[in-house]
C-alpha cells in the first residue's frame, strides 16, 4: 500500500510540476500588455543564475543519494531512485517561478516563456531518465 501512495505522490508533483509553466505562460500571455520597463540587466542575471542552479541541483543530489546517501533514504523506507526524481522534478520546476515573477515584477515577457521551456524539457529529462520508476518497471515493491 505504501508503493501505491508514492506512485499517486509521485504522479501529482509531476502533473503540478508539468502543468505549472504552462500556466505561467498563459497567465504571462494575458496579463501583461506592458512593455518590460527600464534596465534591468542584473536582475536577468541573477534569475539566469538561479535558473541555472536548480536546473543543475539534481545532478549532484543524483551524485550524493547514489553514493554513500543511498543507506539514509533506505534507512527512512524510501527508494533513493524515487526520492532523487521528486527531488529533480521539482528542482527543475523553480526556473519557471522566477521567471514568472521577474515578469511579473516588470521584466520582458520572453523570460517566463524561455524559463518554462527550460522547466519542461528538465522534468521531461528527469523522468526519462529514470522511466524505470515512473512505469513501475524495476521496482522492489
Amino acid at each position: 500500500m505504501v508503493s501505491v501512495y508514492r506512485r499517486i505522490e509521485l504522479f501529482l508533483t509531476l502533473t503540478a510540476c508539468l502543468l505549472t509553466p504552462l500556466l505561467f505562460c498563459v497567465i504571462t500571455a494575458v496579463a501583461t500588455d506592458q512593455p518590460a520597463s527600464g534596465n534591468r540587466s542584473w536582475a536577468q542575471a541573477v534569475v539566469t543564475m538561479f535558473a541555472l542552479f536548480f536546473l543543475g541541483a539534481p545532478f549532484f543530489i543524483q551524485h550524493v543519494f547514489l553514493g554513500a546517501g543511498a543507506s539514509h533514504i533506505r534507512a527512512r523506507g524510501r527508494e533513493p531512485r524515487e526520492f532523487i526524481l521528486n527531488v529533480a522534478i521539482t528542482s527543475s520546476a523553480v526556473p519557471s517561478f522566477i521567471g514568472f515573477y521577474y515578469t511579473m515584477t516588470g521584466g520582458p515577457d520572453a523570460v517566463v516563456y524561455l524559463t518554462s521551456i527550460l522547466a519542461v524539457s528538465s522534468i521531461l529529462f528527469w523522468v526519462w531518465r529514470y522511466r524505470t520508476v515512473v512505469s513501475h518497471r524495476g521496482s522492489s515493491a
